[in-house]
């Protein structure tokens, strides 16, 4: 894509032709976020080569990297994908899925039965991840139903489950949180009938144990002891960014799932992640292995180790859409949308070190650098018409016959300086 670029030149902007480079990283933004949190526990973004992109990244202490594993009926680690994510500049990750009990995934795990090794999933947690899933009305190869995709989970065995995000088999897309598998235990994060097949979401869920303090002393051999005491309340938020959401929606506000999730490994019980299939191992559960794989892609999956506020995951979300204090990127003027008054801002600026536009819509939200110039055109063509989040560069910049129209502009802002 090229576009039309003014440069100083006898007191006004002339128009000549150059190439847009890309906007800014903006999945990075949202990583960066994270990774600032000191509470990051867990961290997996899939970027680099075949071996970095199964490492983590979080602030745990001890890392629990990703190991790649097959179905308990097959499926082929090979087959798993990492194609484009979000934006041009991130990596996602992709299960195999072929049936319930066929594919491949990815899991961290503890696998070492010690005390001191354990995999420890706390009292105060959030869970964040960006999401696809490929179609509202799954066509399972082998009905069952039990026929769950799992995006994340974790399961301290046997009965405290985080079972983050699903999709059931009805296609809505559903949380299961505490000791049952059941309806008590689900609420439903987006009906099937509102899912767009293929975009990109934005998701979190927190969760807060009541009694978390005495998590150790609770048998996991016993399910009565762990259906009071230790409730979890939980809170959930979505956001559709292939849509141009760019508020959250809480889709679960405040309520309590009997029985609990959080607990280190001991003697009878074991912690594991599971990312993009229900990771049931032979250890705990004679018969299980690695199914019910996500039927879609999976990115930037963060666990950390306290309940962020609502207020906190709406500061991720604009990191990962570069909002910045709610202004658009290039909307200079402040009329809620990238357009012709932005440019002309620009042109009648060019130069000067006086900016008469809104500072805070730069490009990227950062501070005005001294001089009205490219900085500031970027923002308005990589963002034309633009009414929410900054948009990535050549996704809204003016066709050939509108950057015509900007043409003009400029050259009658040059005659009007000229007949003055």
């Amino acid at each position: 894509m090229t576009v039309f670029r003014p440069v100083p030149y006898a007191g006004c902007a002339t128009l000549v032709i150059g190439a847009i480079g890309p906007a800014s990283a903006t999945v990075a933004d949202l990583r960066s976020a994270a990774q600032a949190n000191t509470n990051l526990l867990y961290q997996y973004t899939f970027e680099g080569d075949s071996t970095q992109r199964l490492l983590d990244s979080g602030n745990a202490g001890e890392a629990r990297h990703l190991t790649e594993e097959a179905g308990r009926n097959g499926g082929n680690t090979a087959n798993l994908a990492f194609p484009q994510g979000f934006d041009p500049t991130t990596t996602a990750f992709r299960p195999e899925w072929i049936s319930e009990t066929q594919g491949a995934a990815l899991r961290a795990n503890d696998d070492s039965n010690t005390a001191d090794d354990d995999l420890l999933i706390p009292g105060a947690l959030t869970v964040e991840f960006l999401f696809t899933v490929d179609s509202a009305s799954p066509n399972y190869s082998e009905p069952l139903e039990d026929d769950y995709n799992h995006a994340v989970n974790t399961r301290i065995w046997p009965l405290r489950r985080g079972y983050y995000l699903m999709q059931d088999p009805d296609g809505n897309l559903i949380t299961n949180i505490g000791r049952r598998f059941s309806s008590l235990n689900q609420r439903t994060i987006v009906d099937a009938a509102a899912i767009n097949p293929g975009n990109w979401y934005y998701y979190a869920i927190t969760l807060e144990a009541a009694d978390f303090d005495n998590v150790d002393a609770i048998p996991d051999t016993d399910p009565g002891a762990v259906s009071t005491g230790s409730d979890t309340t939980v809170n959930a938020y979505i956001a559709d960014l292939t849509a141009g959401d760019t508020v959250l929606t809480q889709v679960i506000t405040d309520e309590v799932f009997a029985g609990g999730f959080a607990g280190p490994k001991n003697s009878v019980s074991s912690g594991n992640i599971g990312i993009g299939m229900f990771e049931e191992s032979e250890e705990n559960s004679p018969g299980g292995g690695d199914k019910q794989f996500w039927d879609g892609s999976l990115d930037e999956v963060s666990l950390y180790g306290e309940a962020l506020s609502a207020v906190q995951l709406q500061a991720q979300l604009d990191a990962l859409l570069s909002v910045g204090n709610g202004v658009i990127t290039g909307d200079y003027d402040t009329s809620g949308q990238v357009e012709q008054g932005d440019l002309d801002i620009v042109l009648q600026n060019w130069g000067t070190d006086t900016f008469t536009g809104d500072e805070d819509a730069l490009v990227g939200g950062g501070p005005f650098d001294g001089t009205v110039d490219q900085n500031e055109l970027d923002g308005v063509l990589q963002n034309w018409g633009s009414t929410s989040a900054p948009n990535f560069a050549g996704s809204n910049v003016p066709e050939p016959v509108s950057v015509a129209l900007l043409g003009v502009s400029g050259l009658m802002l040059c005659r009007r300086r000229a007949t003055a």
